[in-house]
C-alpha cells in the first residue's frame, strides 16, 4: 500500500510540473421648405444609405456567367411544442458551484487528514473554430483510518476522459472515451461475526473495478433523422466478473400533411444489449438481456397548452430467467406557461424499462459482491404534476407530486455465501458485501426546490424530497429514506475571496442484518461541507475544504461507517495553452 501511495504522489507531482511548462460615392440633396399637400401612399421604411456600408467585394455584371436558377421553396408549418421535462426524483446530490474564470483549462491538487488526496485537471485543445479535443483527469484516494473498523478501509479512484467535439451549422458530434480504475475494500465486517483476530488478519478485503467505455452523440438537421446516441462499455473486476453493455438510441422524424397545419412525428428508438458473467466456487452465472423498442410521439399546441403525446412499445428477452416479454408504456407531457406570472404548470405520464447493470450497481454501492443477478426494472407508470418558474429574476422554484410504480425494483441486501463448507471463504462472503434482490415498489413523493441568486454575489438553494413507499416481495424498502433535504449556498466577498457550502440531511433507512437476519434502522444524519477560495493572481488560487464538519460517523450502508471530519488544503492553476 505504501508503494502505491508513493507512486500516486510521484505521478501527481510529475503531472503538475509538465502542466506548468505548456503552460466606404455620397450624393448630397439640398432640402427645401415650402407648403405642400402630402398624400401618403406607402408606409415609411427607412434604410441605411449604401454609401456608408463596407463593400465586401466590387459589384459588376459578368455577361458570361450562367443565370442562377430560382429555387422553389415549400414551407411545412410545424407547431413547436415545449420540450420541458420535469426533473426525475432521485437522491439529492448538490453540485459545488465553480467560480467563473477567464481560462479554459485548470489543474488542482489538495491533501488532508486520513491521507486524503484529490487531484484534477481539465485541458481543452482547439483544433479549429469548429472542433476541439478535451482531456479530463480526476483522482481521489485515501489511506483510511476510520476508528473501530476491523479491516483496511483505504480506497483509490482514478479516471481519464478523452473527448472530441465538432460543431457545424447542421451537424454536431460529441465523442467521449473514458478509462476508470477503482480500488475499494469490503471493510464492513460486523463485530458480531464471531471471527478471531487471526481469522480477521487473513482476510484481504481489496477489490477493484476497471471501466472502459465510449459515448457518442450525433445531431443532424435533416428531414427524417435527428441523430442519436451510442454507448459501448466493458466493465470488469478482479474476481473474474465481467460485463459488456451496448446501447444505441437513434431518433427519426416524419412530417404528416393535413388540412390544417403539418404535424411532425418523432420516433425515438432504443436497442440495448447487456451480457455479464460471474464466477464462484459452485457455478458460473451467465446472463444476457436484450431490449428493443420505439416511442413514437407527436407535439401539439391546443388552447395555449404544449402537448406531447405518444406510446412506447418494447420487447425484452432475459436469458437467465428464460423470459420473453412485450411492454407498452404511455407517454403524455403537457405544459402550460402563464406568461403574466412567469411560471409553468406541467403534467407528465410515462413509463419505461430500466436496465440494471453490474456497473450501475457498483457506482451506487461500491461494496457489491461479484455475483449479481441483473434484470430490468419495469416502471409501469411514472406520473408527475407540478409547477415551476421564477419571480423577479432572482427566485426560481419547482414543486411536483410524483406517483410511481416499479416492478422488479433492485434492492440492496447482504450477499449470500455461495461457498460450501469445505471451500475457501472469499473476502466478500463474510456478510460484508451486497447484492441485488428484487421486489415491487410503489412510491408517492413530493419534491420541492427553491433557488435564490442575488446579483451573482450570493445565493441560497433549498431542495427536499418526502416519500412514502409501499412494497411487496420484500419486508422493507431497504436503504430508501423517506426524507431528504439539502441546503447549498455561496457568497463572493470580493475579487479574491469566495465561500461556498452545502448541508444535507438524510432520514432513517431500513437495513437487514446479515448475522441474525433482523431488520435494523440506520440513524438519520447531517453532513456539512464548506469551502473557502482565495484568488492569489489571475492564474493561481488556494482553497480550504471541509467535509462532514458535523463530525458524524454515520453509515450509508450497514457496517460501513464513513470518515468523520475531514480537512483539505489545496491549490488551483488556471491557464490557456494557446496564450
Amino acid at each position: 500500500m505504501k508503494l502505491m501511495q508513493l507512486s500516486t504522489y510521484a505521478g501527481i507531482i510529475c503531472f503538475f510540473i509538465s502542466l506548468s511548462a505548456l503552460s466606404q460615392d455620397r450624393t448630397v440633396v439640398n432640402d427645401t421648405l415650402k407648403s405642400e399637400s402630402v398624400i401618403i401612399v406607402k408606409s415609411y421604411n427607412p434604410t441605411i444609405n449604401d454609401a456608408f456600408k463596407i463593400q465586401d467585394a466590387p459589384s459588376f455584371v459578368d455577361p458570361n456567367k450562367e443565370k442562377k436558377q430560382q429555387p422553389n421553396y415549400r414551407i411545412h408549418s410545424v407547431p413547436v411544442a415545449s420540450t420541458f421535462v420535469p426533473k426525475k426524483a432521485k437522491a439529492i446530490e448538490v453540485e459545488e458551484q465553480e467560480q467563473e474564470k477567464g481560462f479554459s483549462n485548470y489543474a488542482r491538487l489538495a491533501a488532508g487528514n486520513f491521507t486524503n488526496v484529490e487531484a484534477e485537471a481539465f485541458v481543452v485543445i482547439p483544433i479549429d473554430k469548429k472542433s476541439q479535443f478535451t482531456t479530463h483527469i480526476n483522482h481521489q484516494s485515501s489511506q483510511g483510518g476510520i476508528n473501530d473498523v476491523l479491516l483496511d478501509d483505504s480506497f483509490y479512484d482514478t479516471s481519464l476522459k478523452l473527448g472530441f467535439d465538432r460543431f457545424e451549422k447542421k451537424r454536431q458530434f460529441n465523442g467521449l472515451l473514458e478509462v476508470k480504475h477503482q480500488l475499494y475494500n469490503w471493510y464492513g465486517l460486523s463485530t458480531d461475526s464471531g471471527l478471531s483476530q487471526t481469522q480477521i488478519n487473513q482476510i484481504d478485503p481489496a477489490h477493484s473495478f476497471v471501466d472502459i467505455n465510449f459515448k457518442g452523440k450525433l445531431h443532424l438537421d435533416t428531414d427524417n433523422f435527428d441523430g442519436g446516441t451510442v454507448l459501448l462499455r466493458h466493465f470488469r473486476d478482479d474476481f473474474e466478473g465481467s460485463e459488456n453493455h451496448f446501447a444505441l438510441s437513434p431518433e427519426f422524424k416524419f412530417v404528416t400533411r393535413g388540412k390544417g397545419e403539418d404535424l411532425e412525428i418523432k420516433i425515438p428508438t432504443r436497442i440495448e444489449f447487456l451480457q455479464n458473467t460471474f464466477k464462484n466456487d459452485l457455478s458460473d452465472i451467465e446472463q444476457s438481456v436484450f431490449i428493443g423498442g420505439l416511442t413514437p410521439n407527436i407535439s401539439l399546441v391546443i388552447e395555449g397548452i404544449d402537448i406531447n403525446v405518444g406510446v412506447g412499445a418494447f420487447f425484452a428477452t432475459n436469458k437467465l430467467a428464460e423470459e420473453n416479454k412485450f411492454y407498452v408504456y404511455p407517454k403524455l407531457l403537457a405544459n402550460y406557461k402563464l406568461f403574466k406570472y412567469d411560471f409553468n404548470v406541467f403534467a407528465r405520464i410515462s413509463g419505461g424499462l430500466d436496465q440494471n447493470t453490474y456497473r450501475s450497481a457498483s457506482q451506487e454501492n461500491l461494496f457489491v459482491a461479484p455475483q449479481l443477478v441483473t434484470a430490468p426494472t419495469n416502471r409501469t407508470y411514472d406520473a408527475k404534476l407540478g409547477i415551476n418558474g421564477s419571480f423577479l429574476n432572482f427566485l426560481g422554484f419547482e414543486a411536483y407530486v410524483n406517483i410511481k410504480n416499479e416492478e422488479d425494483f433492485a434492492f440492496f441486501l447482504p450477499s449470500v455465501n455461495l461457498s460450501s463448507a469445505t471451500d475457501e471463504v472469499q473476502a466478500f462472503e463474510y456478510g460484508n458485501a451486497f447484492e441485488y434482490d428484487y421486489g415491487d415498489l410503489k412510491t408517492t413523493a413530493f419534491h420541492g426546490n427553491l433557488q435564490f441568486d442575488i446579483d451573482k454575489t450570493y445565493g441560497v438553494g433549498l431542495e427536499f424530497d418526502i416519500a412514502n413507499f409501499s412494497i411487496s416481495k420484500q419486508q422493507e424498502a431497504w436503504y430508501l429514506p423517506q426524507l431528504q433535504t439539502a441546503i447549498k449556498g455561496y457568497y463572493i466577498f470580493d475579487k479574491q475571496w469566495k465561500a461556498s457550502g452545502k448541508l444535507y440531511y438524510t432520514g432513517e433507512r431500513k437495513a437487514l442484518n446479515p448475522i441474525n437476519q433482523a431488520t435494523e434502522s440506520l440513524k438519520s444524519y447531517v453532513d456539512l461541507n464548506l469551502q473557502v477560495d482565495y484568488q492569489i493572481n489571475k492564474h493561481w488560487s488556494a482553497f480550504i475544504k471541509g467535509k462532514n464538519l458535523a463530525n458524524q460517523k454515520y453509515e450509508r450502508w450497514l457496517n460501513y461507517p464513513v470518515q468523520t471530519a475531514q480537512g483539505l488544503i489545496g491549490v488551483r492553476y488556471d491557464f490557456d495553452i494557446n496564450k
